[in-house]
């Protein structure tokens, strides 16, 4: 087995045993690195890579936010937030604005944080 395969095998088995809240986190996570890559790319005038990795970060974001249920306060205040970051990446990529981006990169960072902290006190508050 390859170093690739037994790569990808590790990975989808660690998917395949995630909770949705750890998935959540993940996204964030992904969204953050192809938003810091599209940094990056703009620093090093690779303007198709760069708009390649914001599309990637609007998908992932705008995956999250179908994923809301609606019927939960949280979800229809978290809503209209993944709807800005869409917006301002949208912004970023027409203009190649390296403020906007690193604005969206900290959101990113901070609710990826958030989620990794509600994980861990689900967890500890599953023990007791």
């Amino acid at each position: 087995m390859t170093n690739v395969n037994a790569y990808n095998l590790y990975r989808d088995q660690d998917l395949e045993t995630s909770s949705n809240y750890e998935l959540v986190s993940r996204l964030f996570g992904a969204a953050a690195l192809n938003v810091k890559k599209a940094i990056t790319y703009i620093h090093e005038k690779s303007l198709d890579k760069a708009n390649l990795n914001m599309i990637k970060a609007q998908i992932i974001v705008r995956t999250l936010n179908e994923s809301l249920d609606k019927n939960y306060v949280i979800s229809q205040q978290l809503s209209p937030i993944y709807d800005y970051i869409i917006r301002r990446l949208v912004q970023a990529n027409i203009k190649k604005d390296i403020a906007i981006l690193e604005e969206i990169y900290g959101l990113l960072i901070e609710y990826r944080d958030t989620w990794n902290e509600a994980i861990k006190i689900f967890k500890i508050s599953q023990f007791k």
